[in-house]
């Protein structure tokens, strides 16, 4: 598993597309890591693309980031390509490629880990789930994944904070649906 840039022109020139998208500010649509990924980078692209393609037994992904803003994007927009060798690896490569792209564009460092950082992002989605729905299972999947990447990065500040508030919604959805906070007096 290789991590690249490839020019957009090389990527408009490869032939065997197998899948494309295109996620703008007015996109509907969008799958759960994706959409929290264009929510936790700061540098807001106006447009995501993205494609998979396969040229014999290596399939290849390409990113772009349209439109991004910051001085670090001004020769042009940030784009990633990342190589498969096996479509059984596309699923850990898409994992590295968003940290990658993550680290890239949050200046942040508080994801050192792919896995952490895809166990955090899939409880975080499961957590806004059941701070919606209120259902018991997206709770415990949210836990689950949260303790996850505690088990990886076991200090890190966004995970322990995110289960805290986890933890806070169960008391106040789960525990003492009739409860409100008070002021002390």
């Amino acid at each position: 598993m290789t991590l690249t840039t490839t020019s957009a022109f090389q990527q408009e020139l490869d032939s065997d597309l197998r899948a494309a998208v295109e996620l703008q500010r007015e996109s509907r649509f969008v799958g759960p890591l994706v959409g929290l990924l264009m929510a936790l980078i700061p540098t807001r692209p106006g447009r995501l693309r993205g494609s998979i393609h396969r040229f014999g037994d290596e399939i290849r992904v390409n990113v772009v980031l349209d439109h991004a803003r910051g001085d670090r994007w001004a020769g042009g927009a940030p784009q990633w390509t990342a190589t498969a060798g096996r479509a059984e690896e596309l699923p850990e490569l898409i994992t590295q490629f968003v940290h990658e792209i993550y680290l890239a564009l949050a200046h942040s460092a508080a994801f050192a880990d792919a896995k952490a950082f895809r166990s955090y992002t899939e409880a975080l989605s499961s957590h806004l789930a059941y701070g919606n729905l209120h259902r018991a299972d997206d709770r415990l999947r949210a836990e689950r994944l949260y303790e996850v990447a505690l088990a990886i990065e076991p200090r890190n500040p966004a995970v322990l904070y995110n289960l805290g508030v986890l933890h806070y919604y169960m008391f106040e959805v789960e525990l003492e649906p009739g409860w409100v906070p008070r002021r002390p007096d």
